[in-house]
């Protein structure tokens, strides 16, 4: 498991990655990130201010997938597509 601790907005969020997790009922899920690679192997990222970068994600809508969301937030942030997603 890998823990990270961000802050955005003044708020501080604890964020854990774990290897092998069942996707949780989307009742449960509020955030949705992706590790996303180009067709040439670089890790897409953003920035707000050009100083703080981090990874393509957003907050599910009524009715999203994990899968809707991360396309979506791609296409909103990246102005990019996604061809195929892994959980």
């Amino acid at each position: 498991m890998l823990t990270e601790t961000n802050e955005f907005n003044g708020r501080q969020y604890k964020v854990e990655w774990f290897s092998s997790v069942p996707v949780p009922p989307f009742s449960r899920i509020t955030q949705v990130s992706g590790i996303c690679f180009t067709d040439s192997g670089d890790i897409v990222l953003i920035s707000v201010d050009g100083v703080s970068w981090g990874l393509l994600g957003g907050h599910p809508e009524a009715g999203e997938s994990p899968e809707d969301v991360l396309k979506r937030e791609v296409g909103e942030e990246a102005c990019c597509e996604v061809h195929r997603s892994e959980y």
